[in-house]
């Protein structure tokens, strides 16, 4: 009986131990993986053929915006009549301003108060 009790406490702690080195190991990355690093170019030749990507992709952003905004600038100096005019439909600029938003701006201004009679009721 004594030996089985022993036995018992022998195999818990080694579990438990187990277990315990499990997670540390993997909370702190140590999964015996092996990872490969890659060494720097060697030759003068390497050197050429390697590149920043986020650089490069930057450049290829900044000059889609560029030519984008010129794009832009073109149609707006030839007066271009459609472009204008889809701007301000698609701004909804040739409808009237709603009723509530006139009352914002008159409220901004001081002209009407914040408060009317069914917002202080409620």
């Amino acid at each position: 009986m004594r030996y089985l009790q022993k036995d018992f406490l022998q195999r818990t702690l080694v579990v438990f131990l187990l277990q315990l080195t499990l997670f540390f190991g993997s909370a702190f990355g140590f999964t015996g993986a092996i990872q490969a690093h890659a060494t720097p170019a060697i030759t003068p030749e390497a050197n050429k053929y390697q590149t920043n990507q986020t650089t490069n992709q930057a450049n290829i952003d900044l000059k889609n915006a560029q030519y984008e905004a010129e794009k832009s600038a073109e149609r707006l100096k030839n007066n271009d009549e459609p472009f204008q005019e889809k701007i301000a439909d698609q701004l909804n600029l040739n409808e009237p301003l709603p009723e509530d938003t006139k009352k914002f701006f008159r409220q901004l201004k001081g002209e009407e108060g914040v408060y009317d009679a069914e917002t202080v009721n409620h």
